[in-house]
């Protein structure tokens, strides 16, 4: 049970640190952050080819997942 905890928080770790990281205020990655900002969040959703982008992924998803649920049942 311990080591499975250990294994678990060593595994996540990296992405804990990079969601802990997109919060932060300096445009450079930097540990420990320096200040809070969502500007990053706003910028991505601003950018026009991330948003197409999601939208098709989105579709492709919603596909994916009715066939999948096809083909099983």
């Amino acid at each position: 049970s311990c080591f499975l905890t250990l294994v678990l928080l060593f595994t996540a770790a990296p992405i804990l640190i990079v969601i802990a990281n997109s919060f932060n205020a300096s445009p450079f990655s930097q540990w420990p952050p320096t200040g809070f900002t969502l500007k990053w969040y706003a910028d991505v959703i601003d950018h026009q080819p991330f948003r197409s982008g999601f939208v098709n992924s989105l579709k492709v998803s919603i596909v994916a997942t009715i066939c999948a649920t096809v083909l099983g049942t």
